[in-house]
C-alpha cells in the first residue's frame, strides 16, 4: 500500500462495539487501500476494531489537555478529522479553536442517558458554537436533523442526513451516500 495515502483521524468517546463504531469500522476496512486510518478512543476501548488491519489505535486517555490534542493533530496532520457524538467535542475544540487546523466532519448519533428526558442547554450551546466550523455534520435521523437546524442553528448546507439502516452482518460496499430523505420540511 502506498505510504502517501491521506490520513483520516477518527475520534470516538469509545470504540467499543456499537452502531456508529461498526459502521466506521466497515468504512475503514473498505477504504484502507485509499486512506490511512487512526482511531482515538477516549476511554481506551477498541472492541469494534477487532479484525481491522492497518488501523492505528490510540488511547485517548493520553491526550487530556487541549494542548496535547492540538499537538497530536499537528503531528499527524490528518487530511480529515472525523468526530462522533458529544464525547468527542473537546477534539472539535482542539481542531478549530482559536483557529481551524484542518477539515472536519462530525457525526451525531443521538443522546446519552443523561439527556433521555430532555437535552442539556449547555450541550446544545456547545454544539451550536463548535459544530458551526465543521465542514459537514452527519445525522442519521430526522429528529437529529431537526435538532441541528432548530436548537443548534447550524447552517443547513452543512447538514447531511444519512438514515440508519446499514445491514452490518454483511460487508458494506463503498458507494455514493444515499440521496437525502425528506424529513417533512
Amino acid at each position: 500500500m502506498p505510504a502517501d495515502r491521506p490520513e483520516i483521524l477518527h475520534v470516538f468517546p469509545t470504540f467499543a462495539t456499537g452502531g456508529a463504531q461498526r459502521v466506521a469500522a466497515a468504512v475503514m476496512a473498505a477504504s484502507r487501500t485509499r486512506f490511512r486510518h487512526t482511531v482515538v478512543a477516549l476511554d481506551g476501548r477498541f472492541e469494534a476494531a477487532a479484525g481491522l488491519d492497518g488501523v492505528t489505535l490510540l488511547d485517548g486517555r493520553r491526550f487530556t489537555t487541549l494542548a496535547a490534542r492540538r499537538r497530536l493533530l499537528a503531528e499527524l496532520a490528518p487530511a480529515l478529522l472525523v468526530t462522533c457524538n458529544w464525547g468527542s467535542l473537546e477534539w472539535v475544540m482542539a481542531a478549530h479553536w482559536p483557529t481551524r487546523l484542518l477539515l472536519h466532519v462530525h457525526a451525531e448519533h443521538g443522546f446519552g442517558s443523561d439527556e433521555l428526558r430532555r437535552r442539556l442547554l449547555r450541550r446544545d450551546l456547545a454544539r451550536a458554537l463548535l459544530l458551526r466550523r465543521a465542514m459537514r455534520v452527519v445525522l442519521p435521523s430526522c429528529t437529529l436533523l431537526a435538532v441541528a437546524r432548530r436548537a443548534w442553528r447550524l447552517p443547513p448546507q452543512r447538514l447531511v442526513h444519512i438514515p440508519n439502516g446499514v445491514a452490518l452482518d454483511t460487508p458494506v460496499p463503498i458507494r455514493p451516500p444515499p440521496a437525502a430523505v425528506r424529513c417533512g420540511w
